[in-house]
């Protein structure tokens, strides 16, 4: 599984960062995100691309588990 850590990134490169791994036809990745903002505007950007995601919190991060 590929993993895309974004932490200590500022928007818009977290989801700039997703939307290549969704145009590499990434099916299954996950998203490691320390901010609450990146975290949401990656979500709304997965919804609008029909994958389906797990979000969890570890310890200061969120880890997005994505699946197309």
């Amino acid at each position: 599984m590929m993993t895309i850590d974004v932490r200590g990134l500022s928007c818009p490169i977290p989801v700039l960062k997703t939307k290549q791994a969704v145009k590499n036809k990434e099916k299954n990745f996950e998203i490691i995100s320390d901010s609450n903002a990146s975290m949401e505007n990656i979500l709304k950007y997965l919804r609008s691309e029909e994958y389906t995601f797990i979000v969890t919190e570890v310890e200061d991060d969120y880890v997005i588990k994505a699946k197309g």
